[in-house]
């Protein structure tokens, strides 16, 4: 590689490492104000109120999730690769938890959260993390046989399937697909022969939403709205808020929706809650944001030479970027309600910390390569430079 393309491709790391930064300090910004507008101040009688509380608790979450990012950045990503049986084994432990009632939190009719005393969080979300660890560091360590359907394709799906099988039966429909697609994705970037993922879902998609429908009442509602394209109180309560924002929205603190109209108005409808209050501009500022870092994710990832590093970074640039389209997606009716947060801006701690992992993950990758822990290996050009037959991607033990 000649030297100045190297020092252009090193340039590139450090701008995207710096621009995702800038992004996700932007969009803490915007997930405190709305929390704060939704849940501490009111003024839609006329008379204003404001309770600090829940302004102080998401700033406690955001001081203690950008904190773990820049910890996570320092971390080698070898210590990930020598760790990561435990790590699958902890976050499988944690699922399996969820359904023990004296460690297990019931709530909307589901099984999603763990108590640990003081300590109370959703195991799915660390399993997204790990389960992106898992797949990349398959496709590294087993990069010669991915071709094949019995030692290439099935071992990581009956790893996967298993987790994906436990976040199910919480229930958490939305989640555990929206897991298993974004691994999924990553092993066909990494390799694996998409013709045996294509035969897989058709066989296998019907079958799965059959028995989710029969098993899950709720599920079955939804998608029974859906189809039929029935009224759906949340759904109406949503697009109600985006409309009644107009170009400029009725102000921070002055929604009505808030005010028990709309449910999850802080958690999953929080993309209504701000379109209300802040309107188009507000709503379009937060799309140009995970814009933005999609593609200061795409710059920093297609600048990596390691193939660990390379698979890391893919697969949480997607999970977060699909994350966001999911969810704003729900949102405005686009698909059925699903449960999954907005990341970095949605209520809820443990969303907020995984997505800040997540990042850290993403800025540990670049910095392993600026700082040459990582063999690099040739450059290749054009739109094609991330599939593994025209990269020559190297490997880290």
């Amino acid at each position: 590689m000649k030297l100045g393309g190297e020092r252009e491709r090193l340039t590139q790391l450090r701008q995207s490492s710096e621009g995702l930064l800038w992004i996700v300090l932007g969009l803490y910004a915007i997930g405190a104000i709305v929390l704060f507008s939704v849940r501490g101040a009111d003024r839609s009688e006329g008379e204003f109120s404001i309770a600090w509380s829940p302004l102080r608790a998401r700033l406690i979450e955001i001081a203690v999730g950008l904190s773990l990012a820049l910890l996570v950045s320092r971390v080698p990503l070898t210590w990930f690769r020598r760790h990561l049986r435990a790590l699958l084994v902890g976050t499988a432990i944690t699922l399996i938890l969820v359904f023990v009632p004296p460690f297990s939190v019931y709530s909307h009719g589901a099984r999603r959260w763990l108590n640990l005393g003081p300590i109370g969080f959703q195991p799915s979300e660390i399993a997204k993390i790990v389960l992106v660890l898992f797949t990349a560091d398959f496709l590294t360590r087993h990069h010669g046989r991915l071709t094949d359907f019995r030692r290439g394709f099935l071992p990581p799906n009956l790893v996967l399937g298993f987790f994906t099988l436990l976040i199910l039966f919480e229930p958490d429909f939305g989640t555990s697909i929206f897991l298993w697609g974004t691994c999924s994705i990553l092993l066909v970037i990494g390799g694996v022969q998409w013709r045996h993922l294509a035969a897989v879902v058709l066989c296998g998609a019907p079958l799965v939403l059959l028995v989710a429908i029969q098993r899950f009442d709720h599920i079955a509602r939804r998608f029974n709205i859906f189809l039929n394209l029935r009224a759906d109180y949340q759904m109406d309560r949503s697009l109600i808020a985006l409309g009644s924002g107009g170009w400029t929205g009725v102000g921070l603190g002055a929604s009505r929706e808030k005010l028990g109209y709309l449910p999850e108005s802080a958690n999953d409808f929080v993309f209504a809650a701000w379109g209300e209050e802040t309107g188009f501009i507000g709503t379009a500022i937060v799309l140009l944001l995970f814009g933005l870092f999609i593609w200061f994710g795409a710059r920093l990832v297609l600048s990596l030479r390691d193939r660990f590093a390379f698979l890391i970074g893919a697969g949480l640039v997607i999970q977060i970027a699909g994350q966001a389209a999911m969810n704003i997606a729900v949102v405005t009716g686009t698909v059925p309600p699903k449960g999954i947060p907005l990341p970095f801006v949605s209520a809820g701690g443990s969303s907020l910390l995984a997505t800040s992992l997540a990042v850290g993950l993403l800025w540990a990758c670049a910095r392993a390569e600026l700082a040459g822990e990582t063999v690099p290996g040739g450059t290749v050009r054009g739109w094609r430079r991330w599939l593994p037959r025209r990269r020559n991607l190297s490997t880290t033990s």
